[in-house]
């Protein structure tokens, strides 16, 4: 069974914190710790992404999906996990053990332990978030990450252990040789301090290396987009949690190509057409129709769309018509009326819908 091992008293620049604190005592709050800082910050953005949570905000986000990808895995970098992991607004862990076959249970039997409990318990649901090659901690280590919807890293130790138990349980089902025979491993909470780091490097066997960047890869590779939004959210600064997370968002929308304000269902037009694939791939086509709307974005476009069609509908849909028309006909494209017709729709009402999404409109 899962032995638990956690070292809570570390180390930590009280002043890294003075302007949220100043900002709580301005609120007429006086927060009793760091965590509570982070706590209510935490709770502040999951409550304000609950709106993004619909299946049409879903939708959308799924369409910037790999712009969404690269600006929070950039957002989502090692100084905002180590404060994220000492503020225990996200929780780490390092699963160590000295002989049996523990490696086994981990590998092959504790994820469908889980997902066999998850059929009648949501919380064990997604509950093994961990590396499955050897980690930076070394031989006979694995580093993980509790997922955010559990909220008490004492009630993940319970499952956790409960899981291995039936995870160790079918091991010796499936091998005889293990039937009956009982080990355990160390399940030892990471907090970011030389301190903490002590006991988990004592070890001559494992080598002075920082597990903080497999806990990077695994938030960044396992955690859904919504969830790494959260986190990137939370990062320092006395903004709002819509305000952050409206400047997150934008900078995804902003920083997509144009190819992805299309619809699937007109794919088959740029497989048809590579030169109008090329053109909306780069950034050729959107400057020039920037240039007509005098503006430099995506979500400036997306802004005057939204409100000039939310009073003409009819007039700005054909003058975004208009402009597209005169691109393409200098850039000698030639579409059936009824593809143009689907590829003016379909960018018109992604790019209003963008704007409603960052309005809380959709």
């Amino acid at each position: 069974m899962p032995k638990y091992t956690s070292r809570k008293n570390h180390t930590s620049n009280t002043f890294d914190h003075l302007d949220d604190f100043t900002e709580k005592l301005q609120d007429g709050k006086l927060p009793s710790s760091i965590k509570s800082l982070y706590s209510a910050k935490f709770k502040e953005v999951n409550d304000t992404i609950k709106k993004y949570s619909g299946k049409k905000y879903t939708d959308v986000l799924s369409k910037f999906s790999t712009s969404l990808d690269s600006i929070l895995n950039m957002k989502i970098h090692q100084g905002l996990v180590r404060q994220a992991l000492k503020s225990q607004s996200i929780s780490a862990y390092m699963v160590t053990y000295k002989k049996g076959p523990v490696m086994e249970v981990l590998k092959n039997y504790l994820k469908p332990a889980c997902n066999v409990l998850a059929k009648t318990r949501s919380e064990f649901a997604n509950l093994i978030i961990m590396k499955e090659q050897e980690s930076e901690a070394g031989q006979g280590t694995r580093v993980g990450v509790v997922p955010l919807h559990i909220n008490d890293f004492e009630e993940f130790t319970q499952l956790f252990a409960e899981a291995f138990k039936i995870a160790a349980k079918d091991l010796g089902v499936a091998e005889s040789k293990h039937k009956g025979k009982s080990f355990s491993a160390n399940l030892i909470r990471i907090i970011p301090s030389p301190l903490a780091f002590k006991q988990v490097l004592s070890n001559d066997d494992l080598p002075k290396s920082d597990p903080i960047k497999t806990v990077i890869s695994l938030i960044q590779k396992d955690f859904d987009p919504l969830d790494r939004l959260k986190i990137a959210a939370t990062s320092k600064g006395k903004d709002s949690a819509d305000v952050v997370l409206k400047e997150l968002l934008t900078t995804v929308f902003d920083e997509t190509p144009m190819i992805s304000f299309l619809d699937d269902s007109i794919n088959y037009i740029l497989t048809e057409n590579s030169k109008l694939k090329d053109i909306l791939q780069s950034s050729e086509l959107r400057n020039i129709l920037f240039a007509y709307y005098e503006i430099q974005k995506n979500t400036e476009l997306a802004e005057i769309l939204y409100l000039d069609s939310s009073s003409n509908y009819e007039n700005t849909l054909n003058q975004f018509r208009k402009y597209l028309e005169l691109i393409l006909n200098k850039q000698e494209i030639t579409l059936s009326e009824l593809d143009f017709k689907k590829l003016v729709h379909s960018l018109f009402e992604n790019y209003v819908n963008v704007a409603k999404f960052l309005r809380g409109k959709l």
